[in-house]
């Protein structure tokens, strides 16, 4: 799913079952009682978007891509 590609539970975000109104609350309960825990994981996040999703890098590799299947 994008989802997982994109958050790694617990490292860069946190994840529940789909339709889990339980694991939710609880999950968000947790979450609220440790913010220097979820203080980690938004950096791990941010760290993870600047490194892997930066545009200049994106773009970079997108033109590889056109410029390989050109040849």
């Amino acid at each position: 799913s994008p989802v997982r590609e994109l958050i790694r539970d617990r490292q860069t975000g946190l994840l529940v079952p789909f339709e889990n109104t339980n694991a939710l609350a609880k999950t968000l309960l947790e979450a609220l009682s440790k913010p220097s825990h979820m203080l980690n994981i938004r950096n791990n996040a941010r760290e993870l978007i600047k490194t892997k999703y930066d545009l200049k890098i994106s773009l970079k590799q997108q033109l590889q891509l056109v410029d390989s299947m050109r040849s």
